[in-house]
């Protein structure tokens, strides 16, 4: 019998995304004690990507883990020969859908149509989130031909404003707060016997691309690209790509939640620090008042 570690369903929300955070970062030399004194952020350079984009799958991620019993989500599905993976994927009484994951907090993102801009700057989120449907409804057709098409969608997490003057035709884009919502609001296109079928295809690992093989001497890993940086490649590789290691992971959950505590930790410590040089310039120049009154 199989268990749940032989299904896709075991894979944790940003599983690909945390697993590249912690290699990245495993090159960052800790910090002295001086500094996380002041609230020096363990993350190097290197490092916020991955973390900002760990933050924004798991939060989407959190909230479709809320959805009802009849709704089967799967997380960071590996796809193509590069390592890429799709960020979620849902299976509910309302059809299939594909979700992309995009973290930016505080900035602006404006959509017209196919044309998809963040704070000014064009991106192929667009593009990106089709191919993602595109590969789960052909791995879905090989075993059920005449099954509809994946709906692909894009989830922008902590945008500061959100300005949809048109929807694409073929994508949808959401503030990832009212994903869950939308997505209960759909009519019911899925038959209970359907929407098994398509479950169990999508939770076999068979069905996906192939786990790494461990050959001696050292691993050969693709490295996937931050998620900051534009991609040059075309439209079929534009998927990201990640380290993959043939050697079992360390509990890279428990890893990731420890470093994210950490951040949190230093930031907080920043905002005393800064709250105390506030206390103490307004202590002074009151001082300074007072001496010039009397």
């Amino acid at each position: 019998m199989a268990t749940s570690a032989d299904t896709m369903r075991h894979r944790f929300a940003a599983q690909a995304v945390i697993e590249e955070l912690l290699r990245v970062q495993g090159d960052v030399p800790p910090r002295t004690t001086l500094a996380r004194v002041f609230g020096q952020s363990p993350l190097g350079a290197d490092s916020v990507p991955w973390y900002l984009g760990a933050k924004g799958e798991r939060a989407v991620g959190s909230l479709l883990e809320s959805l009802p019993p009849e709704w089967a989500v799967f997380h960071a599905l590996p796809v193509g020969g590069r390592g890429s993976d799709i960020d979620h994927v849902v299976v509910g009484p309302a059809g299939v859908f594909t979700i992309n994951t995009k973290h930016h907090r505080g900035q602006s993102v404006w959509v017209a149509g196919r044309s998809l801009l963040v704070s000014g700057r064009k991106t192929r989120y667009i593009r990106d989130a089709e191919l993602e449907a595109e590969r789960v409804t052909g791995l879905v057709r090989q075993r059920m031909p005449r099954s509809a098409p994946a709906r692909p969608v894009v989830a922008f997490v902590g945008p500061k404003q959100l300005s949809i003057r048109e929807q694409p035709a073929s994508v949808t884009v959401i503030d990832a707060r009212h994903l869950r919502r939308w997505l209960l609001s759909l009519p019911p296109t899925l038959a209970w016997p359907e929407r098994m079928e398509i479950t169990a295809v999508v939770d076999n690992p068979a069905s996906w691309r192939r786990p790494p093989v461990t050959v001696p001497g050292p691993v050969v890993s693709s490295v996937r690209s931050s998620p900051s940086q534009p991609s040059s490649q075309s439209s079929r590789d534009s998927l990201p790509s990640y380290r993959v290691s043939a050697e079992p992971a360390d509990d890279p959950m428990a890893r990731f939640t420890a470093l994210d505590a950490d951040v949190r930790a230093a930031h907080l410590r920043r905002a005393l620090w800064v709250l105390l040089g506030v206390v103490v310039a307004a202590g002074v120049a009151l001082e300074v008042l007072q001496l010039f009154a009397g």
